[in-house]
């Protein structure tokens, strides 16, 4: 894993109901930025759920249609369409994105973004103890080789630059 930066933040997530001060452990939170310097646009990739399309409204993203019938049971919006759809069809980055965001993967809401210069990725409401290191391993290694293949990819018809706030999250 040498040659890129690469931030991994782990959390464990707790929620309150009722306007009780008590919470509740709902699982934790695995979320990796990988450095990619060559990417310039945004893409997003989440399940087909009511939080994926919530996402996807709120981040001025366009929907992107996929006919692959591979990536059903996923939403995709990104500010270049026709550069997402190139990702997508590229075999090795798909065989990632594959993997990425396996259903069987521990947790409930894994969720790819590509942004000017990285690539995130992330799992929420993992169950304790599923987390082992050799999981992390494969899961950072993928996301690596997903960056690998995000920036093989021809430039963005309208190239985008880092927000500072993005470069404050990824903490370089």
């Amino acid at each position: 894993m040498e040659g890129r930066k690469v931030r991994v933040r782990y959390g464990r997530r707790y929620t309150t109901s009722g306007g009780t001060s008590r919470s509740r452990y709902i699982g934790s939170t695995v979320e990796a930025y990988v450095e990619a310097p060559a990417l310039k646009t945004r893409t997003g990739i989440a399940p087909a759920t009511g939080l994926g399309q919530a996402v996807g409204r709120f981040s001025k993203l366009r929907p992107v249609e996929v006919d692959d019938m591979d990536y059903s049971g996923l939403m995709v919006h990104s500010r270049d369409p026709d550069w997402t759809r190139g990702l997508l069809a590229d075999e090795r980055a798909k065989t990632l994105i594959l993997k990425l965001m396996d259903p069987d993967l521990p947790g409930g809401t894994p969720q790819i973004l590509v942004t000017p210069g990285s690539i995130y990725v992330t799992i929420n409401r993992v169950p304790e103890g599923e987390i082992t290191a050799d999981l992390m391993r494969a899961w950072l290694e993928d996301a690596i080789a997903l960056a690998e293949a995000a920036e093989a990819q021809p430039a963005p018809a309208e190239p985008l630059e880092v927000k500072p706030f993005e470069r404050r999250a990824r903490g370089w």
